[in-house]
């Protein structure tokens, strides 16, 4: 439904929550830091328009390299026994094509989203070969959009801002299918004032152990946001492809 221009905007580095390793975990009594590097390529598509739905637009799905013009996003991971903290922030600025709903005008869209969040986890499952963790916390937003449509030969702008924050809960977990190679898995759900329906988030990687430290990661992430404002409402959806490394220490 929802969704760089440049190859330094596509290889921009951001930090993924939860990546994991499935060795080298250290004492209960010791702090472990977890850290993944990697790009994510989110294309954007869905709806959003200003106070009383005017302009409402609906987003054209781009590909990769059309949607994203640049993108940070870093997250820091600690864990002592079996709790543990994430604190995260994610920026992505992306543009798409539209069509305003009511007359179907072209237009052309600008989306810049600001993401923090901040969770605690508990591991409350953990073997040699997989772990899972429940986590709980907040999230906040800031999303600015801006839009230029022609009507009757004329160039019209508009811009539209929206802060809010939601409370989350979700899991997140890893199994080992090699000594080497394992798959972890992050969905999340939460809910504030504003929301239309739960924003939602899935993100599904693939990696690999070069050592005890080092390793490659390959994924996914979809990001869901549906929330109104009086100045914003928005439907959007955010997805696309990851790849990076991760550090176990």
């Amino acid at each position: 439904m929802k969704s760089t221009r440049n190859l330094a905007a596509a290889l921009a580095v951001v930090c993924l929550p939860g990546a994991a390793f499935a060795q080298s975990e250290p004492q209960a009594s010791d702090w472990h830091s977890k850290i993944t590097l990697y790009g994510w390529l989110p294309s954007i598509g869905g709806t959003q328009s200003g106070p009383n739905e005017v302009p409402k637009i609906n987003l054209d799905a781009e590909g990769v390299f059309d949607a994203l013009n640049g993108a940070f996003f870093g997250s820091a991971d600690f864990r002592k026994g079996d709790f543990g903290v994430v604190v995260d922030y994610a920026y992505a600025d992306l543009s798409s094509d539209g069509t305003t709903e009511r007359f179907k005008l072209p237009a052309e869209v600008s989306t810049e989203l600001s993401m923090a969040t901040l969770a605690a986890t508990w591991r409350f499952h953990e073997d040699d070969r997989a772990w899972i963790e429940a986590l709980g916390g907040m999230r906040g937003f800031d999303v600015n959009v801006g839009g230029e449509l022609t009507l009757f030969g004329r160039d019209i702008n508009a811009s539209a801002s929206s802060q809010w924050v939601e409370a989350l809960i979700g899991l997140r977990g890893s199994v080992a299918l090699t000594d080497r190679l394992h798959l972890t898995g992050i969905a999340d759900i939460s809910s504030g004032e504003g929301t239309e329906s739960p924003t939602w988030e899935l993100i599904g990687t693939i990696g690999y152990d070069f050592n005890d430290t080092v390793s490659g990661v390959l994924g996914y992430r979809y990001l869901s946001i549906d929330n109104a404002s009086d100045d914003l409402k928005l439907d959007l959806d955010l997805y696309g492809p990851m790849v990076g490394l991760s550090f176990n220490f």
